[in-house]
């Protein structure tokens, strides 16, 4: 009986016209979809020679962020000295000019499942002949070929296992027991203890939760910048506020002038200063804007963008309930919904090696005093899945940020995988200046308590 090569010629042109059609996967464009498969598709998936070097040259723009068009690609394909292979420029134009479609993933796990396929009938035919090899220890084929079928089954290139011995070169040599390529504390609240006591590492997820008026974005804010100021590269997702409020309230944290003051444009000159003397922390923070209901997928679709182009390391996402809810399919309740949605910002965060923060919303019940782990809305996945979580909360719950110059709020380390956790700290609140200091308790000389705000940490 002869071997059927699982391929699909067309669906490879398809997916390569799709891509390659001008504008879809240009920064910041709105096609999720076409993002997520540049991303998740292989060369390796393409069984035509020409297809898979159009693959290769689409890819190699993608991750320079540059224009993807048929100009572009055969200058690339040029580069590679792979043009020849695919017939010139008139190649390019004759696979570029197929038919595209709206969904291209599907296409990409079509493409995926053949070269499975493939895959699996040269493990059958390496079984075959290993089995025919008498000088071929059986039990070491037969480790060797379950190794590579679960590799084929779970996607991965390879299973690294490790012996506890590495543990003992890594200490002779002095490494450090993190990331490499993602370095250490990649997120900043501004807040010493808070700064101190978090590790905020790469593939950590950090939960804000609070009710409304208590300072979540003021603390997104204030985290973003801080995070600038220490070298990072912070990417502010809002669902809630618009380009001009994000940049009223960063204003106002750096240059202690009110917000509201830069909402109606009357800031004084030496704003123009001290926001001047803050271009390279500028330049490293980035945002993004849209309005609530925004589907998850272009919510990650904007951060591997951001990761990608911008080399974002921290993402701060305000607030993570003003995404849509997930879609599961029929007799799913809200609740397994809302765990897919904390369970892929982790994996997310794990995949890309950044730290998320996401803002999230505390449960109304009980609104009075100082709320629990349980408290945060939806799920408790977010706690489940979280490296980390900060409560925060105000005694009076103040309905707006502005009703008082300045009030007490407190914060609550309520898990911390890395740290201390269960200690309180009170924070001194100014909505106009969208920011948070640390409160110190000191004892004068005659036994009189009093307190003090600390800048540590946050000198302009």
């Amino acid at each position: 009986m002869p071997i059927i090569v699982p391929e699909d010629i067309e669906a490879e042109k398809t997916l390569l016209a799709t891509l390659g059609a001008a504008g879809i996967l240009d920064p910041g464009s709105d096609n999720a979809d076409a993002h997520h498969a540049v991303l998740a598709m292989q060369p390796e998936y393409f069984s035509h020679p020409v297809n898979k070097a159009v693959c290769n040259a689409i890819k190699a723009l993608y991750a320079d962020a540059a224009d993807i068009n048929s100009l572009s690609i055969k200058a690339t394909l040029e580069a590679q000295g792979t043009l020849g292979r695919v017939g010139g420029f008139s190649g390019v134009i004759e696979i570029l000019g197929g038919e595209d479609v709206a969904r291209p993933m599907v296409l990409v796990e079509r493409l995926a499942n053949l070269w499975r396929g493939r895959e699996l009938i040269k493990l059958g035919a390496e079984a075959i002949r290993r089995a025919q090899d008498f000088a071929d220890p059986v039990g070491d084929a037969i480790s060797s070929l379950a190794t590579q079928l679960s590799n084929l089954s779970s996607g991965a290139s390879a299973i690294k296992i490790r012996r506890g011995t590495v543990l003992m070169d890594r200490i002779v040599s002095g490494e450090a027991f993190r990331c490499a390529t993602a370095g250490g504390k990649l997120a900043h609240f501004g807040v010493p203890r808070m700064d101190d006591a978090v590790e905020a590492a790469a593939g950590h997820v950090i939960t804000v939760g609070a009710r409304p008026g208590v300072g979540k974005s003021a603390l997104a804010v204030q985290g973003v910048w801080r995070t600038a100021q220490m070298g990072g590269h912070p990417f502010l997702i809002s669902l809630e506020m618009d380009e001009d409020e994000i940049d009223a309230r960063m204003a106002a944290w750096q240059t202690l002038e009110g917000y509201k003051v830069f909402r109606a444009g009357a800031w004084k000159d030496s704003s123009v200063t001290s926001i001047c003397a803050q271009a390279d922390t500028l330049d490293r923070i980035t945002t993004w804007c849209h309005p609530s209901g925004v589907s998850w997928s272009m919510v990650e679709a904007a951060i591997r963008d951001a990761v990608r182009v911008h080399g974002a390391t921290s993402v701060w996402i305000d607030h993570v309930l003003l995404i849509a809810k997930p879609i599961l399919g029929k007799g799913v309740n809200d609740a397994a919904c809302w765990t897919h949605l904390s369970r892929s910002i982790k994996k997310l965060a794990q995949e890309l090696r950044i730290c998320i923060i996401p803002l999230i919303q505390l449960n109304r019940q009980g609104a009075e005093g100082e709320p629990k782990l349980s408290d945060l809305k939806e799920s408790g996945a977010w706690e489940e899945d979280a490296n980390a979580v900060w409560m925060l909360w105000d005694k009076e719950q103040a309905a707006q940020e502005e009703q008082a110059e300045s009030k007490v709020v407190y914060v609550k380390s309520a898990k911390n995988r890395s740290g201390p956790s269960g200690w309180k700290q009170e924070l001194e609140f100014r909505g106009a200046f969208n920011r948070l200091w640390q409160i110190e308790r000191e004892t004068e000389s005659d036994g009189q308590a009093h307190s003090r705000g600390s800048q540590r940490g946050l000198q302009l």
